[in-house]
């Protein structure tokens, strides 16, 4: 099972919130989620990697157009 968050803009306060999404998906279905991604054409932060970087440490993939 793949979760995939589609945004505009992903700022660092919206990996928390795609957490408890794939959490509350799991609890309600009983279904465990392989793989999170986001997908985002920008990341709304001064330090773009450092966002990349928290994310990835939650199991969650950024898929996004680098610089």
């Amino acid at each position: 099972t793949l979760a995939v968050e589609i945004t505009s803009a992903l700022k660092r306060g919206d990996l928390q919130q795609i957490r408890r999404k794939v959490e509350f998906f799991s609890t309600v279905t009983g279904r465990r989620v392989d793989a999170v991604y986001v997908i985002t054409p920008f990341i709304h932060d001064r330090n773009p990697d450092a966002v990349v970087a928290v994310a990835s440490s939650m199991g969650i993939t950024v898929v996004w157009p680098r610089p």
